[in-house]
């Protein structure tokens, strides 16, 4: 939660600066458009407003811009533009009609939309031909253009090709068929025509009548070039659905100036059907299916025609087969060299020099070859074709976290950086018309579908069925977001799959599988799945996700095809078998590594630990009996929990120490805290030291109480100028060289008094304030707190009796033995509700006093820390084990589930409550929920 915040933090900061850095550049140019800023949407709106008869405002144009931060760089941006005229809003394909883009990267982006509206906003009412517009400089050219267009007066050519004195046009004052054919014959590249004025005033001369008409020099005509007759006259005004219909003429360009003879039969057919209806004075309709299938099939003939003449440039030996790992060109190198544009594109020598010499190529082969030249770079910086289809398709599954719009924003960057070092490079005054032909090749492979990917065939699927590619299931979409990225220290998983993990965590697994002496299926299934547990999160989310999904373990339809393929190819590439194991043959290692061990809660590597706690059979083994602490021999200090002598059931601390614990309670605090433990947290390389070592510590001292008990006394005799310590510096020294060595963290070894030092303090703070579960009548004048009177009489299990049983050895819990078989009767293994966090969860409610009980102490605020305040860990870990003992090691439970399940229970029977309460305000009868739960304690 905390990353996603931050995340969301980040972006708000974003938008800011862009809003604070963009929105004064565009404003100062734009003084018509008035602006909208929606921090929390991050959400910019560019609006202009017109009046009618009754001086009423309303909106004419709006431009609605979402701002999208960019996952792979988190100082880049884009931004999604959605533009609606009239109240209408028009399709996305309208904006990439005039840019050449979907997605706008900069303010300059934003200057120049906001131009090309303006200049079509100028055009007569007629004219929607945005292709056919054309501009001479890059940052205004439409609008400057327009401008100099529409404040000049024009002549006519008469009958003869000469100009008519006198017969000059002004666009609004004509109609619309003498307008046509005066703009069809205006001279757009001509400079406005200069006034004529006098040297005294420099007003224009009036004619001999006195009237207010300007004298204006004849300009010499351009000479019209001759066109066949068969030649069709350039249309002032197409529709705008027709635009792709450029890009498909600009690739037929290019592919016959290839030799690629194409004939786009149906475009001219559609074409002149728009003819007939322009001349019959209606507007272009809908195009039919036929029409549309006929388009559709022309331009894919097109592109697959075009590509065949162009060559694909090899690979860069580092790229990792998808669009986010081949980015290499984004470090510069000796053996690489930058493009002449503003971005940071380096790209390795040899590559350019295999690119095709757009400067010395003939003029009518110059556009060409210009598309040529940037499809090639581009392709090659994509990491090739296939990267391009495999990355845009991993984003259509549903499931992956990386969304389009992410890819398409790197493809739009690279794609202005190759159009900016082409006009540097080879003087080109304009590179649309070569985007445009490059967008007409891409486009397909952005839209390819993930269906359209290679598939295999899964077990019990119908041979008649073509084999299909499963993605993963949704359940791993939030987990998968932080190995879908290439970082530093991350190495990528497999060529091909976006999916990355940690450079020191592979290399320990390969380490720990690679060269053992097992089984090779086993060694192949165990590594393949400690690389889904690395990926996914760890094994209980991979098993929690398996539940979720509910086809079985062995399925393996939670992590889908892509992640499966990817480990196949790093165990592979791990092991050297790439001749010698299919995946047909990895697939059954992972079912059977799944299948024999239902629950991976336990290190496999823990056998010393399970050996000491769960003996099948104590009579013969040389270990004393389970929990058993030999000799009552007294310990080194009345009341603490260590010796100075050795003993079968003790071990010792250090090597260099001669202070010695029971050997079962430390398996058992290393079986839960320990670095072999199932679940690791926090601390060095993982592993939760710092509770350790504070478990320990207490151990030491006699337990929880006694600890805090010694801490009192120490802070009572301080106050009377007294010194005293809790326990024995050598032993404090002792524990903490068991802490380093048992975690091999000799870094954090000076941190440990420290660590120790604030744990303390903590709890005498908690203390003080009451919310802890102790109470020392001796050192504490305030009445003892109503929480842990509660607590101390539902304790009736602190004392033995013939009706209990112990829960675990060693430690003192005896719990009535019918209410133990009540609850394995509803939660135990071979029942109904069969589930090890429900059965310990109905111990720890037993021993609570109850559900009702628990609730008043869970909502009351008793204790800071809710259900680890109510228990002592010790207890804790009896239950576990207990539950551990009782499902036969099957499946085991740790003290950090256990409260976790009882926090998320509790909430729900506080929610239930609240809403009961409400009801019986309203007069409904009083109700008490009739789960399992309640049936298992309410036996007696």
């Amino acid at each position: 939660m905390e990353r996603i915040n931050n995340k969301r933090r980040h972006d708000h900061d974003a938008f800011a600066d862009f809003v604070t850095l963009v929105v004064p550049k565009v404003g100062l140019e734009r003084a018509k458009w008035k602006y909208d800023i929606r921090s929390e949407q991050r959400k910019l709106t560019i609006f202009r407003l017109k009046y009618n008869e009754d001086d009423v405002a309303t909106v004419a144009d709006c431009l609605s811009l979402q701002f999208q931060s960019v996952a792979s760089d988190s100082f880049d941006y884009s931004l999604n533009p959605s533009f609606s005229s009239g109240g209408q809003k028009k399709d996305p394909s309208y904006i990439e009609g005039l840019l050449g883009k979907r997605h706008l990267s900069s303010f300059v982006d934003i200057q120049n939309l906001l131009s090309y509206l303006e200049a079509l906003d100028a055009l007569p009412d007629n004219n929607e031909d945005v292709g056919s517009l054309e501009f001479d400089e890059p940052t205004y050219p439409l609008f400057e253009r327009k401008r100099s267009f529409s404040s000049s007066i024009h002549s006519v050519e008469n009958a003869e090709g000469q100009d008519s004195e006198g017969s000059y046009y002004e666009p609004k004052k004509r109609g619309k068929k003498s307008q046509r054919k005066i703009e069809d014959d205006i001279d757009v590249d001509s400079p406005p025509i200069p006034k004529k004025k006098t040297a005294a005033t420099g007003q224009p001369k009036k004619d001999e009548k006195g009237v207010g008409e300007e004298a204006i020099t004849p300009v010499k005509p351009r000479e019209r070039k001759s066109r066949p007759a068969t030649a069709e006259k350039k249309k002032v005004g197409r529709p705008r659905k027709e635009i792709k219909e450029d890009e498909l003429k600009l690739l037929s360009k290019v592919s016959q100036s290839f030799g690629v003879g194409v004939t786009p039969a149906p475009i001219m057919a559609r074409e002149k059907e728009l003819r007939t209806l322009e001349k019959k004075g209606k507007g272009p309709g809908r195009p039919t299916k036929e029409e549309q299938l006929l388009k559709k099939k022309a331009a894919e003939e097109l592109v697959e025609k075009a590509q065949s003449g162009f060559p694909a440039l090899p690979a860069h030996p580092s790229s990792g087969g998808t669009i986010f790992s081949s980015q290499y060109w984004n470090t510069p190198a000796p053996s690489r060299e930058k493009l002449n544009c503003a971005m940071g594109i380096h790209v390795d020598k040899d590559t350019i020099k295999n690119l095709p010499n757009v400067a010395d190529a003939p003029v009518e082969e110059q556009l060409a070859q210009s598309v040529k030249y940037g499809w090639m770079l581009l392709e090659h910086l994509l990491g090739g074709s296939e990267a391009i289809c495999r990355s845009f398709a991993y984003t259509s599954s549903g499931t992956s976290p990386i969304e389009k719009w992410e890819l398409t924003t790197t493809v739009d960057k690279l794609l202005d950086g190759i159009m900016e070092h082409m006009r540097h490079s080879f003087s080109l005054e304009t590179t649309d018309e070569v985007r445009k032909g490059i967008m007409v090749i891409l486009r397909p492979k952005m839209e390819m579908k993930y269906s359209d990917q290679r598939g295999f065939r899964k077990r019990n699927q119908p041979k008649d069925l073509a084999p299909t590619r499963q993605p993963s299931d949704i359940f791993l979409l939030t987990h998968l977001e932080g190995c879908s990225y290439p970082k530093p220290g991350k190495v990528q998983v497999a060529h091909g799959f976006d999916f990355y993990i940690d450079e020191v965590k592979l290399k320990e697994i390969k380490d720990q599988f690679k060269d053992k002496e097992e089984p090779e299926k086993r060694r192949y299934g165990r590594f393949g799945m400690h690389l889904v547990a690395e990926l996914v999160g760890g094994f209980d989310v991979y098993l929690k996700g398996a539940k979720q999904v509910g086809e079985g373990l062995g399925s393996l339809a939670l992590i889908g095809d892509d992640i499966f393929e990817a480990i196949y190819l790093r165990t592979r590439k791990t092991f050297g078998v790439e001749d010698t194991l299919t995946m047909s043959q990895f697939r059954g290692f992972i079912r059977g590594y799944l299948e024999r061990r239902k629950e991976i809660k336990v290190n496999e590597d823990t056998g010393l630990m399970a050996s000491v706690l769960f003996r099948p059979i104590p009579s013969t083994s040389k270990w004393p009996p389970v929990g058993s602490i030999g000799p009552r021999d007294p310990p080194a200090v009345p009341g603490c929990n260590y010796w100075i002598s050795p003993g079968p059931h003790r071990t010792r601390l250090a090597p260099s120490s001669e202070f010695y614990v029971d050997t079962t309670r430390l398996a058992e605090y290393q079986r839960y805290l320990g670095p072999e433990c199932g679940k690791t947290t926090k601390g060095q390389h993982g592993k939760d030291w710092a509770t350790y070592l504070k478990v320990l510590l207490q151990y030491a001292a006699g337990g929880e109480e006694q600890f805090l008990k010694r801490l009192l006394e120490r802070r009572k005799a301080k106050q009377e100028g007294q010194v005293t310590a809790v326990l024995d510096d050598a032993l404090v020294l002792a524990i903490f060289e068991h802490v380093t060595t048992l975690f091999k963290a000799p870094k954090n070894k000076q941190h440990l008094p420290e660590c120790i030092e604030n744990f303390s303090s903590r709890l005498l703070d908690l203390y003080d304030k009451g919310v802890t579960r102790w109470y020392f009548p001796g050192l504490d004048e305030r009445p003892k707190p109503e929480g842990v009177s509660i607590l101390e009489e539902m304790e009736y299990w602190r004392k033995p009796g013939p009706d209990r049983t112990q829960l675990r050895p060693g430690h003192d819990i005896y719990i009535r033995t019918k209410m133990l078989e009540s609850i394995a009767s509803y939660f135990g293994p071979g029942s109904k509700e069969s589930d090890i966090k429900k059965y310990s969860f109905g111990v720890m409610m037993h021993m609570l006093g109850g559900p009702e009980t628990s609730l008043k102490l869970w909502t009351g605020k008793y204790f800071l820390e809710g259900f680890r305040s109510m228990f002592v860990f010790d207890d804790l870990v009896a239950v576990c084990l207990h539950s551990d003992e009782v499902f036969h090691l099957m499946f085991s439970v740790s003290p950090t589930d256990s409260l976790i399940y009882a926090g998320v229970r509790m909430h729900r029977r506080d929610r239930h409550h609240n809403a009961m309460q409400k009801r019986i305000a309203k007069g409904a009868k009083l109700r008490y929920p009739r789960n399992s739960l309640h049936y298992a304690l309410s036996e007696s």
